[in-house]
């Protein structure tokens, strides 16, 4: 039980005043705000945990009901058949141009020193760090979420021979990479900027960003058609959910203490 403390030379007659009008001093004053400040940290993190959790999980169980389905026959006949006219049409010549340029963007060693250095630039600029553990996280998601639903999913891979290059299954992590980094990048910066047509411009070069990436795959024969859809799909996803959790953490819409 905490009582107001009187300040020195205050009369005996002015303590029911003092503790009518609040002048007097509590000892449990600060120790009631540093034990707000504390439940507020602490409900603050759990929240933050749980919408990580949440979206993770609704990330797998939709891209594993989606590739589910599209290992069906109905799917997969059509998807071949568009494979195989791609493949014919291939030029060699196009095709080691694709490999060294755009296909190589979706891949770990160009996209991480990529996502740090922008990342890097954009927190600089924005006095914010946010970006860097967004973007990084972005990444190590996507890592450990795809496997995950490659073992659910169980989809098959292209022949090497009709590949330029290392053939993967569903879900493509290369289409998945580009749209979490690209798209949180254009997040970020659309963020800062006003002008819907500032907006539209980014978000503009960025979809044809993953599109070409996307496509390029397909042209080298590296994933089937719905490869690349369930990877666009899936890092579609994991940019939302993270986009959120950025948004819950700097809003103050979570770990508020009450008034």
């Amino acid at each position: 039980m905490c009582s107001p403390v009187q300040p020195p030379g205050t009369l005996a007659g002015q303590v029911g005043d003092n503790r009518q009008t609040g002048h007097g001093l509590s000892y449990c004053e600060p120790m009631r705000k540093v034990t707000v400040v504390r439940s507020a940290r602490s409900g603050r993190a759990g929240k933050l945990a749980g919408a990580l959790v949440t979206g993770g999980a609704t990330t797998v169980l939709i891209s594993w009901a989606v590739g589910s389905l599209m290992q069906k026959d109905l799917i997969v006949r059509p998807s071949r058949e568009i494979y195989e006219r791609v493949r014919a049409r291939r030029s060699p010549h196009l095709a080691r141009r694709l490999e060294q340029t755009i296909t190589g963007m979706g891949d770990y060693p160009v996209l991480a020193p990529f996502t740090v250095l922008v990342g890097g630039l954009v927190a600089y600029e924005r006095r914010d760090w946010v970006p860097v553990p967004l973007l990084a996280g972005g990444l190590a998601t996507e890592i450990y979420l795809q496997k995950l639903l490659k073992t659910l999913v169980k989809g098959t891979k292209p022949a090497e021979d009709d590949s330029v290059g290392p053939p993967g299954d569903f879900p493509s992590g290369g289409a998945a990479r580009t749209v979490i980094a690209f798209g949180l990048l254009a997040h970020l910066l659309a963020e800062r900027w006003n002008s819907p047509a500032e907006r539209r411009a980014i978000w503009s070069i960025v979809l044809a960003v993953i599109a070409a990436q996307g496509g390029s795959r397909l042209y080298l024969g590296r994933h089937w058609p719905e490869d690349i859809l369930g990877g666009w799909l899936f890092g579609w996803l994991i940019m939302r959910s993270l986009v959120r959790l950025a948004e819950l953490a700097q809003s103050g819409e979570i770990g508020q203490p009450a008034s």
